[in-house]
């Protein structure tokens, strides 16, 4: 049976990581099997995600902070390069994703998501990623800063201007991908940024013209956390943006990422 991952990256979780939530949602969703990467917290986040229970629950601890991206990137290889030793390495993963452990998604929305992958992956072969899109459509309850929705629709509109195949949502923290050998290929180097390592993935994999994206509104979402940026963080946010439009460009023209 094919079966399907998915990657929790959490650093310094401890205060606002709801763990009886997740415990109800890796209980839910016994089918799918969730991996938490701690991505060298200096908290007792480790601890915290110890407290999960069950066969489809794997905890993987870094020693150091690699940031959300490349963390994704580590629970990425323990699935697609697992070691023989362990009990991962018997199961057959066809897709593979990651979503945020802040809360900010709604259990009816996990369910959503892999039902799309399940359905546009595994059934019609037609599309290989699947991504959750918080766009404030009739009857959804999509709850947004403003200044960060502002913030994000303005980054987004900078960067992918050009990109043909880019979502409306590049920046959701809830992706899906088909596991094939594009996918594998795509995630073999680390990232360059950490925070737009999202279209970082999507253009490698439509560098090796494989990328068909099927975008899922979401039915609920809520900002979780701070609604400010540390004026210290701006000019690597700067930096960033400057790479990964460059990225953007480069691909436009043909090149390969």
């Amino acid at each position: 049976m094919k079966m399907i991952a998915i990657i929790v990256p959490c650093f310094n979780e401890e205060k606002r990581m709801d763990i009886s939530r997740w415990q109800t949602i890796v209980n839910r969703f016994a089918g799918c099997h969730w991996v938490f990467v701690n991505d060298g917290s200096s908290d007792n986040t480790s601890l915290l995600i110890n407290k999960l229970t069950g066969q489809n629950v794997y905890q993987l601890d870094l020693p150091t902070n690699h940031g959300k991206g490349n963390a994704i990137r580590a629970g990425l290889l323990y699935i697609i390069n697992p070691s023989p030793l362990t009990l991962i390495a018997e199961l057959d993963f066809s897709r593979i994703g990651y979503i945020d452990s802040d809360g900010a998604f709604d259990t009816l929305d996990i369910e959503l998501l892999l039902t799309a992958a399940e359905e546009k992956i595994e059934l019609v072969p037609a599309y290989n990623v699947v991504i959750g899109s918080r766009v404030k459509l009739a009857g959804r309850q999509i709850e947004r800063k403003r200044a960060r929705h502002y913030l994000g629709r303005l980054i987004s509109t900078f960067v992918c201007q050009g990109w043909e195949e880019a979502p409306y949502d590049t920046q959701s923290g809830f992706k899906i991908f088909g596991l094939d050998s594009s996918f594998r290929e795509a995630v073999k180097t680390p990232f360059r940024t950490s925070w737009f390592f999202d279209i970082e993935l999507l253009l490698r994999l439509d560098a090796s013209d494989s990328l068909r994206i099927w975008e899922v509104p979401l039915m609920k979402w809520e900002d979780i956390g701070e609604s400010s940026i540390k004026v210290s963080k701006y000019l690597s946010i700067c930096r960033q943006i400057i790479t990964i439009r460059s990225l953007v460009k480069f691909r436009s023209k043909g090149g390969k990422i």
